[in-house]
Parts: C-alpha cells; structure tokens; sequence
C-alpha cells in the first residue's frame, strides 16, 4: 500500500505517569489474631526470628512468636497506645499499658508490630510503629501511563483519569502552536485526505528516569503496551476536541477514514528530550463502492 506524508505532530515532553494521590497514607504490619501482614504484603523477614519460623516463611502464616525480640504487638486505639501482646507457652496474653479515657471505650483496638524506643525512662516506654511503605508514605502516589494500567479492571477511575490528562495535555500542547497552522491542518484533514493511516514514533529513553536497576538497559517494557493510550486517546481528541475550547480535526476515526496505523520506538539519550511524534499519512481511496466514495467526502 503506498502512502503519502502529510504532516507530523510533535509533543514533546509528554506525561509518562499518572498522579493517584497527594500523599500515601502509611501502612503498618497488623495482627489479625492468625498472621501478620499489612493487607496483602506479607512481613519482611529481617523482622523475623528465623529460627523460630525456618526458611520456608514465605508460604505460612506469620504468628507473634516469630517476631525478633526486638519488635513488639501493641495494641492502638486511634492513635493511643493500649496494650501489649505477649506469647507465653504458645498462648497470646494482652497486658494494659493505659488506661484510656471512657471516649475510647467503643473503639476497635488494632494491633500493630512496633519497635520500643529507649529514651533512658524506664517509667515510660514509648512505641513505634513499623511502616510497611516507608518509601511511599506521605509521599505522592504515581503510576505510568501504560496499556496494563489503562485496563486496569480493579479501578476504572483510573484510565478515566488517564484519558482527561492526555486530552489535556494535547490541548494544550496544540495551543502553543500557530493557530492560523491548525486552522489549516483541520480544513485539510476535514476536506481532502481521506483515508489516513496515523503513526505513532514514541522518542523516550531506553531506560525509565525512575529504574533503578544495575544494568543499562533497564527493566523491560513493550512499544505496544506503551503506546496504546496515546494512539487511542489521540483519535479520540482529534475527532471531539474540546468542548467550547477546540473545534475536532476528524470527522470520525472509522474504519473508511483512518485505514489503521502503526507505532515504534526511536531512543534519546535524556530524558527531557522525550516526544511523541504522530505522522499523518494519505493513501489511495476504497473504490469498490460509489456510496463509500460520497461517505467520505
């Protein structure tokens, strides 16, 4: 099939994530009165005492008892300190520490793996909590902008999310250019170059700004998997705009008018110089029929 250039779109510094949330709240270790985990994430073993849970830790249950020494069950009540579990003969028993005012009385007590701090009173011991994510906690919670992750069926928020902000960004990215130029490519897209193929060349890094892996390649990731939330929210701004804001540039993106399209890889040296390029291209019309001609006019 022979094609035609037309034009290519350049946006460069493109979204490679998602923000989530402002901050992540912490998670700590908990005992449900069979394992200890926080959720789904099971205990670090550096917190275990092996010779009490072996080797094979990672397939059982994590009881008080394989806990190091060093670490202590406490019992909260919101945020104050309430008791203390202990194993004894391989039975729990919970000791007081405080007597809390009548207020707390109805809360739950949650039970989670501290660490005592030693400031010199042996009158007033003091715990802290283990965070479960100390590299997430308070901090902003991102995830990239992948095809996984716009399927992702446990939260359809998020490739909801994730096409506002990718509309947002070619709108904006648009709105920098010469508007007499757009005004143009639109009359020319909506008048004479019929069908389209579109391709994709997403100009990034080999390796993520954010891997920390040893090697120079990085961790490893597809084009396709990449591509597809571009390829697809990019047809979709481009035949309904922006209300009120950007007129569409497509009538449709139906099989008859964009015959497909294709996307690739070019690598950059830094990260900064990331880009996604879309090349629009003409190829001959689908004749078989007159009535698909006068639909494509």
């Amino acid at each position: 099939m022979e094609k035609k250039h037309i034009i290519s779109l350049y946006f460069n510094r493109y979204p490679t994530e998602l923000k989530l949330s402002e901050a992540q709240s912490p998670k700590y270790f908990e005992w449900n009165g069979v394992n200890i985990a926080a959720k789904h994430k099971k205990i670090w073993k550096k917190l275990l005492n092996r010779d009490t849970i072996g080797n094979n830790w990672v397939k059982q249950t994590v009881h008080i008892k394989h806990l190091k020494d060093e670490y202590k069950v406490i019992g909260f009540k919101g945020d104050k300190t309430y008791s203390i579990l202990y194993v004894v003969n391989d039975i729990i028993l919970e000791e007081l520490l405080t007597i809390l005012p009548a207020s707390y009385a109805k809360r739950k007590v949650k039970y989670i793996v501290c660490t005592e701090i030693n400031d010199g009173n042996i009158y007033s011991k003091r715990y802290e909590k283990v965070l479960a994510n100390p590299t997430q906690a308070g901090k902003s919670k991102y995830i990239s902008i992948s095809g996984q992750n716009f399927f992702a069926k446990q939260n359809e928020f998020i490739s909801s999310k994730m096409v506002l902000k990718l509309k947002d960004f070619y709108y904006r990215s648009l709105m920098q250019k010469d508007l007499k130029q757009l005004q143009g490519l639109r009359k020319f897209l909506l008048t004479n170059t019929y069908p389209l193929i579109i391709e994709l060349e997403i100009v990034d890094t080999i390796k993520h700004h954010k891997d920390n892996s040893n090697n120079l390649i990085g961790r490893v990731w597809d084009v396709d998997n990449r591509a597809y939330p571009y390829n697809k929210t990019f047809l979709d701004f481009l035949t309904k705009g922006v209300e009120n804001e950007m007129e569409p540039f497509l009538v449709d993106d139906d099989r008859l008018r964009v015959r497909g399209g294709s996307y690739y890889f070019t690598p950059c040296d830094i990260y900064e110089d990331r880009k996604l390029v879309f090349h629009f291209y003409t190829t001959e019309k689908y004749t078989m029929h007159d009535k698909i001609i006068n639909f494509l006019k």
